[in-house]
C-alpha cells in the first residue's frame, strides 16, 4: 500500500512478489528432486530387498519437468494471488486501516484451505494405515501347500499374423497348437525324476487372484455390500495334479467344460473360507451363486457349487479374507497358461531345465517369469509394501502441510497482535484468554478438519475394504480415533512456538513495539 501511494505500479509490485516465490519454490523443488533421487537410489539398501523387475522409481526428465511446473504453479499461488488481492481497489482503504493500526487477518480461502488439508491428510493416513498393517501380516502359514518347494512360469505361444483370407482357418490351429503345447509339457515335466506335483491355471497358490461381489441364492437377510472373493480359472485335473482332495461334492470333469469357449459354465468349487466367510458355514454343494457386475452392480448368470476345497492361498495377503471360487478352464482356452511344478529344496535351480523342457517342446514358445513361486509371491509382497510405505509417506507429508498452514496461521496472529495481547496481559487478562486469542481460529480450523476427515476416512475405508479382499478388516471407529489424535498432537507440536511467544509477550514490550 505504502509503495503504491509512492507511485509504483501494479505490475511492479506483483511480479516483485512472484519472483520471490518463485525463487522459493525452485529451492524447495530442487532440493525436493534432490531428495527423492537420494531415496529412489536407497530404497533397495533400506528394505533389503531388490525391486520387482519392471518397477523403476529413478528420478528421471518427465519427474523433473512435473515437478517444475508443480513449482511454478504453487509460486502463481502463493504469490501472484495475493499480491492481486492486496493491490486491488481497496488498496487506498488497507492504507488507512494500516495506518490505524488494524490488524491483517487470513481470509476465507486460507481457512478452508487448512480446513481441506487437515482433512485429506487424516482420511489417507487412515487408509494409509489400514493398508500398511494388512502388507505388514503378509503370510502362507495358511496355505496348504509348501510354497517355498514350487517353481512357476509362463507358456505362451507366439501368434504369427496371418492373412485376412487364412484368419479363421489359422485361429482354429492356433488353439489347437495352444492345447498341445500345454498338454505336452504338462507331461514332460510330470515325467522328470526329480518332479512332484505339476499344475496349470490362469491364477495359482500364491498368487495375485482377481475379486468380484458375488450374491447368493435365497439369501435375503444379509447385505451383499463387501462380499467380495477371488476368483480363478484352473485346469480339470487342478486339484487332482496337486493332491488337494475335494472336501464336499465332486471335482471338475469333462462335461463342465462345453465345447464353445465363450459359453457358460455353471459348475464352480468354493473353498473352505467361502463356506465360513460368505456363506456362514453349512453345506455348499449345490448352491447358486451368482457376480454382481460393473459399477450398477448388474447380476450376472448363475453358477451352480459341485465341490468345496481347502485353503490354496488365493489371499496370501490377508488369510481372513480367503474366500474364493474356481471356475473350470479347458487347456486351449487360456493364453499364456502358467504352471507351478515341485521340485524339492532348491526350485529356483530347476529353472533352467524348465526353460529347456519347454524349448524343446516349441522353440519360439516364449517362456515368461520363470521363478521360484516363494520369490515370486515375495515381489508382489515387496510391491505391495512399496505401496503402502508411498501412501503414508504422502500422508504424513499432507499432515505436515496442514500443521504448517496453522503454524503460520498463529504466528501472523501473535505477530499481528503483539501490542493487544500486550494490554490485555496489562489489564489482567489470564493465559487461557490469550491461549484462546492466539489459537481460537486454529482450534476451530483443526476441529473442522478433523470432523470433515472422519466422515472422509470413514468412507475412503469403506470403499477399499468393499471393493480390495486383501484390506484386513478393522474397526473403523478405532482407525480414525488413532488417526485424529496423531494428527492433533503433530499440529499442537508445529504450534507450540508461536503458542510460547505470545505467552511470553510482556506489556512494557508490546507497547514499546507498537
Amino acid at each position: 500500500a505504502v509503495r503504491t501511494a509512492l507511485g509504483a505500479t501494479r505490475a511492479r509490485i506483483i511480479t516483485q512478489l512472484f519472483v520471490e516465490s518463485l525463487v522459493l519454490s525452485l529451492v524447495a523443488t530442487s532440493i525436493g528432486l534432490v531428495l527423492a533421487d537420494q531415496v529412489a537410489r536407497r530404497l533397495p539398501s533400506w528394505i533389503g530387498e531388490e525391486l520387482p523387475y519392471g518397477l523403476d522409481i529413478g528420478i528421471g526428465l518427465r519427474s523433473i519437468s512435473i515437478a517444475l511446473a508443480l513449482g511454478a504453479v504453487c509460486a502463481v499461488t502463493a504469490g501472484v494471488l495475493p499480491a492481486l488481492k492486496a493491490t486491488g481497489p481497496a488498496i487506498q482503504r488497507t492504507l488507512q486501516s494500516t495506518a490505524a493500526g488494524a490488524t491483517v487477518r487470513f481470509g476465507a480461502f486460507t481457512t478452508l484451505l487448512i480446513v481441506v488439508e487437515v482433512a485429506i491428510s487424516m482420511g489417507f493416513l487412515a487408509m494409509g494405515v489400514v493398508v500398511t498393517r494388512t502388507v505388514l501380516q503378509h503370510t502362507t502359514d495358511e496355505a496348504e501347500l509348501p510354497l517355498d518347494r514350487f517353481v512357476t512360469a509362463r507358456f505362451r505361444t507366439v501368434w504369427a499374423d496371418p492373412t485376412a483370407a487364412e484368419a479363421d482357418a489359422y485361429e482354429e490351429t492356433f488353439w489347437t497348437q495352444v492345447a498341445a503345447n500345454h498338454e505336452e509339457l504338462k507331461q514332460r515335466l510330470q515325467a522328470e525324476p526329480s518332479i512332484g506335483r505339476v499344475a496349470m491355471g490362469q491364477s495359482l497358490p500364491g498368487l495375485g487372484h482377481p475379486a468380484r461381489s458375488v450374491e447368493i441364492e435365497g439369501d435375503v437377510s444379509r447385505s451383499n455390500e463387501g462380499r467380495r472373493v477371488a476368483q480363478a480359472w484352473v485346469d480339470l485335473e487342478f486339484f487332482e495334479d496337486l493332491g488337494h482332495p475335494i472336501l464336499d461334492g465332486r471335482g471338475f470333469g469333462s462335461g463342465d467344460v462345453p465345447e464353445a469357449r465363450t459359453a457358460h459354465r455353471p459348475a464352480v468349487i468354493v473353498n473352505t473360507s467361502f463356506v465360513e466367510q460368505v456363506l456362514g458355514g453349512g453345506s455348499a454343494v449345490g448352491r447358486r451363486i451368482r457376480y454382481l457386475v460393473g459399477q450398477d452392480q448388474v447380476p450376472g448368470e448363475w453358477h451352480e457349487i459341485v465341490g468345496v476345497v481347502g485353503s490354496l492361498a488365493m489371499n496370501v495377503s490377508n488369510p481372513a479374507r480367503d474366500a474364493g471360487v474356481y471356475h473350470p478352464l479347458g487347456p486351449d482356452e487360456y493364453h499364456p497358461m502358467r504352471f507351478i511344478v515341485e521340485v524339492g529344496e532348491d526350485p529356483a535351480s530347476f529353472v533352467p531345465r524348465l526353460t529347456s523342457i519347454a524349448r524343446d517342446i516349441d522353440p519360439d514358445a516364449i517362456i515368461q517369469e520363470p521363478q521360484a513361486l516363494s520369490e515370486f509371491v515375495a515381489a508382489n509382497q515387496l510391491q505391495n509394501r512399496l505401496v503402502s510405505l508411498l501412501v503414508v509417506s504422502l500422508s504424513l507429508i499432507g499432515t505436515l502441510v496442514a500443521a504448517a498452514g496453522l503454524y503460520a496461521l498463529m504466528s501472523f496472529t501473535v505477530s499481528q497482535r503483539t501490542r493487544e495481547i500486550g494490554i490485555r496481559t496489562a489489564l489482567g487478562a489470564r493465559p487461557m484468554n490469550v491461549l484462546s486469542t492466539i489459537a481460537g481460529r486454529a482450534a476451530l480450523q483443526l476441529g473442522a478438519g478433523l470432523l470433515l476427515g472422519s466422515a472422509f476416512g470413514t468412507w475412503l475405508l469403506r470403499e477399499i475394504a468393499a471393493e480390495d479382499i486383501d484390506i484386513m478388516a478393522v474397526s473403523i471407529p478405532a482407525v480414525l480415533a488413532a488417526v485424529g489424535a496423531a494428527v492433533v498432537l503433530m499440529v499442537t507440536a508445529a504450534c507450540l512456538a508461536p503458542i510460547r511467544r505470545g505467552l511470553r509477550i510482556q506489556p512494557t514490550e508490546a507497547l514499546r513495539e507498537g
